[in-house]
């Protein structure tokens, strides 16, 4: 049979809410008494029903994280190093993949709520002010991660723009200047961040914009597969492209394959993002790296202090930060070849 604490109580002769709070951690029982009740609860084999206390505390000790595509590697290892950060604290982690669908998207963020998890974590793709008031009025802090929807709302960012602009100044100071930049869509904040960046680099180095070079639409594998077949028919085709996103880089190199383009021979390739693929590579590819590990360990402090401050998440102005990223140079990028 299962031994309670009210077994331990009969056992010692004393009450059970005295045994409750010694085994809880209540800090106004006698040390000693503690200490006796600890061991007769040892000796008993009493094992605390954590999800019992849990729920008549109304705390459930989840965070939800709410991602876009757990097949992308950057989702991936931010997964991976948010749980183990959270852990260390007494939290675990509940994963939803929306899919990119904003209708996804809502259903998962309710069911957070009705999963009472204690703080959100996620990567926004639409809008859904509505439930966020609910978050709100639960008093359930939201940390945005990656990118952003919201002013109000903290959140823990990439450099897009200054990482998209360090991107394209690598490749003109190999001596590009026709530099065509495959990004996503500019509603998102990741998006217009990283065409700034590229539209920024442009301009301090005093060339003008040929919007043909410039293609702008989804974040995946198939509009760069079309985006860069596109390029590579044009009359004057670009001598390097900047892929804003592993996913467009994925499909660019298929299209690059598909016309029998060598890179860097043909044509220079600067990636975003470092799945370990990009060094596996031939040849290895050029990019602008995410501070994943800086970011996840960040985004998971600013929900713990959020969870911690006595006002709640109402208690302390959001605060966005923007993490830096840096280049890795490897073997896509050459000077201009005979295209």
């Amino acid at each position: 049979m299962t031994t309670t604490i009210k077994d331990i109580a009969v056992r010692l002769g004393i009450s059970h809410s005295t045994v409750s709070r010694a085994l809880t951690g209540y800090p106004h029982v006698n040390e000693t008494l503690r200490q006796q009740i600890l061991s007769t609860a040892r000796e008993m084999g009493y094992h605390a029903n954590v999800g019992a206390r849990r729920l008549k505390e109304k705390r459930t000790q989840l965070i939800g994280l709410l991602i876009p595509d757990l097949m992308i590697d950057f989702y991936a290892r931010a997964a991976t190093i948010l749980q183990a950060a959270l852990a260390r604290e007494g939290y675990r982690l509940l994963l939803s993949v929306s899919g990119s669908d904003p209708s996804n998207e809502l259903a998962y963020l309710r069911a957070m709520l009705e999963e009472r998890v204690e703080g959100l974590i996620w990567v926004p793709w639409g809008r859904h002010k509505g439930v966020f008031g609910e978050f709100s009025n639960a008093g359930t802090p939201v940390v945005q991660f990656g990118r952003t929807v919201y002013e109000e709302l903290d959140a823990v960012l990439p450099d897009d723009e200054t990482g998209v602009r360090g991107g394209v100044e690598h490749l003109l100071a190999h001596g590009h200047t026709r530099i065509a930049l495959l990004v996503g869509e500019r509603s998102l904040s990741s998006g217009k961040s990283r065409l700034n960046g590229y539209l920024g680099a442009l301009r301090t180095a005093g060339l003008d914009l040929d919007d043909a070079l410039v293609s702008e639409g989804r974040f995946d594998a198939g509009w760069g597969y079309d985006a860069t077949d596109a390029l590579l028919r044009l009359p004057k085709p670009p001598t390097a492209i900047m892929a804003a996103s592993s996913t467009l880089l994925t499909g660019a190199l298929k299209a690059l394959r598909a016309h029998v383009v060598g890179v860097p021979d043909e044509i220079s390739i600067v990636g975003f993002g470092d799945p370990d693929w990009y060094d596996l590579w031939r040849p290895p590819i050029t990019t602008m790296a995410f501070a994943t590990e800086a970011m996840s360990e960040a985004t998971a402090t600013r929900v713990l202090a959020l969870l911690r401050s006595e006002g709640g998440a109402e208690g302390i102005s959001p605060v966005q930060s923007r993490i830096g990223m840096r280049l890795i140079s490897r073997e896509s990028v050459a000077v201009p070849g005979r295209r």
